[in-house]
């Protein structure tokens, strides 16, 4: 390529509107090309987004039964107690003074078995 070639490349710079529409009217199956390749393109982000959302989902899932999982580890626990605690002891109390958790104070989780609403 020549100087005066690349100065007249530079002044005319990107592709006209005119020249795209001339190509495609020139060959008639490169606009069906095209619509097609931006209509699987569209598809492709559609599935994408709804990946997002399902893995979103599933993520909340996860923790919504983790935390079922710890509450029923508490009320595991506390079967047991009460399964070897003496007969003449309230059901559901721990000896310690809290319902539920094995500590010296009353339970303060949200997730054990006193927090999601169950009374001894």
């Amino acid at each position: 390529m020549t100087a005066p070639e690349s100065a007249d490349i530079a002044e005319r710079g990107p592709p006209r509107e005119a020249s795209i529409e001339r190509l495609l009217e020139a060959e008639p199956g490169l606009r069906e090309h095209v619509e097609r390749l931006e209509a699987h393109l569209r598809r492709g982000e559609e599935r994408r987004r709804a990946l997002l959302h399902i893995m979103g989902d599933m993520n909340d899932l996860n923790k919504r039964f983790g935390q079922r999982r710890k509450a029923m580890l508490h009320i595991l626990v506390d079967y047991e107690q009460d399964r070897r605690r003496s007969p003449g002891r309230p059901s559901g109390w721990t000896t310690r003074g809290g319902p539920c958790c094995t500590s010296s104070r009353t339970c303060t989780d949200p997730t054990s078995a006193w927090g999601m609403g169950a009374r001894p």
